[in-house]
């Protein structure tokens, strides 16, 4: 018969271990879980700007529920439009820091990017204005195509075409602030495993950043914008962001279920030896 300890110390280990391998260094920015349904606003710390109107809504319909949230990125409207909030763990200069975020897809239409930000606060002045705060940015075009800012310019994928719609997708984005760079994985749809975002036929793995300057600033920012440019409403929505900002982490911080029943089978065992040993 197995002592008692043993079984003890081997649950709380276990338990211990998959808490680790699931959350890993992971720190919540938003699951908007404790926001109130409609406009997104100033709630929890965000800011938003829209001169079309309410563009960012949080939300508890499909595929959401009333006690998983999210927020619907609507990219309809003539004007730029931007939501953004102060990550609280900054990926300082000469370091990096990984990015972590859910989108559910309702519209290939998006026309929106995703990222984060430096120290300059975004603001809505004309479409230059919200998109050159970005330094790493993920971007879904009005096409339906992923596209990953590089530099100067935007890099098609070579993943391009494979967004789905009624699809959650996990997105990776990993900022190096030393070499200025990008880095982008997701699962999701037909990317049953996680899979990491090339352009040039997988020769180009590392993207550079929207901006540059000054090289020495943090990033600071979450941000989604939309340029305005065509694309339905609610076309995107958000959910469990996540930042790091202690170095790369592919670890997915959204435990599945599997991976909770596992957790509780082993709380209700070391609870069931504890109170053996008490009485």
């Amino acid at each position: 018969m197995i002592p008692k300890k043993s079984i003890l110390l081997t649950s709380l280990f276990l338990t211990a271990n998959f808490a680790g391998t699931a959350f890993g260094s992971f720190v919540l920015v938003d699951n908007f879980n404790s926001l109130t349904t409609g406009d997104l606003g100033t709630q929890n710390g965000w800011a938003t700007d829209d001169a079309d109107g309410t563009r960012y809504t949080v939300t508890d319909t499909s595929p959401f529920s009333a006690s998983d949230k999210g927020v619907l990125n609507g990219a309809n409207g003539s004007n730029p439009a931007d939501m953004y909030k102060a990550l609280g763990n900054n990926i300082d200069n000469n370091t990096t820091g990984t990015l972590f975020f859910q989108m559910y897809v309702n519209d290939k239409s998006a026309g929106t990017s995703i990222g984060l930000a430096d120290s300059t606060v975004p603001s809505v002045g004309g479409t230059s204005a919200i998109f050159n705060t970005f330094r790493t940015q993920l971007a879904f075009s009005a096409a339906g195509d992923f596209t990953a800012r590089n530099g100067g310019s935007s890099a098609t994928l070579d993943q391009s075409g494979s967004m789905q719609t009624g699809v959650m997708y996990s997105v990776w984005a990993v900022s190096n602030n030393t070499s200025n760079t990008s880095q982008f994985y997701i699962q999701g749809g037909t990317f049953t495993e996680q899979t990491q975002l090339t352009a040039g036929s997988g020769t180009i793995t590392s993207f550079a950043y929207r901006s540059n300057n000054p090289a020495s600033d943090s990033l600071t920012y979450f941000l989604s914008a939309s340029s305005g440019a065509g694309g339905g409403a609610d076309s995107i929505a958000l959910d469990n962001i996540y930042i790091d900002n202690t170095g790369v982490n592919l670890v997915n911080p959204i435990p599945e279920p599997g991976t909770y029943a596992l957790l509780i089978a082993f709380g209700m065992l070391t609870l069931a030896v504890v109170r053996r040993r008490r009485s």
